[in-house]
């Protein structure tokens, strides 16, 4: 991975609005190492984080509104709390954006493992050797 790279915008279509919702940014070469590998679609992302929701706080969101996004950015922040308090005590980091890429990477990287052993290590190696990069 590049050291100096933009992160990937993510967005996904909820119901109550004609545009797309913002969600969070992701560093690209997950982003799109996770749909390559998986061979899926970009719309279909809402599917994805659906399904990761519902395993990780037993809490089905169907994305329909976009408060749900909301939503899902209070369940990840209150994981993260419970698993790293003194960051949060701290107040190192605040920002909900940030928890929101940290539990997506978290779970496109066990879903590039699952499907492409190899490209999970190539694209997580690289990230351990220079520090916080997403």
């Amino acid at each position: 991975m590049k050291k100096d790279v933009y992160l990937k915008m993510v967005y996904i279509r909820v119901k109550d609005q004609e545009d797309k919702a913002y969600v969070c940014s992701i560093h690209p070469d997950i982003y799109n190492t996770f749909f390559d590998v998986c061979k899926v679609h970009r719309t279909f992302f809402k599917r994805w984080l659906t399904k990761w929701a519902e395993e990780d706080f037993n809490w089905w969101i169907d994305f329909s509104e976009k408060y749900h996004i909301q939503l899902l950015k209070e369940l990840v922040i209150d994981k993260y709390r419970c698993v790293y308090p003194h960051i949060h005590y701290n107040q190192v980091v605040t920002n909900e954006h940030f928890w929101l890429r940290v539990w997506m990477s978290e779970h496109m990287g066990r879903e590039i493992r699952k499907h492409d052993r190899a490209k999970y290590n190539k694209l997580f190696k690289l990230a351990s050797n220079c520090g916080s990069r997403f």
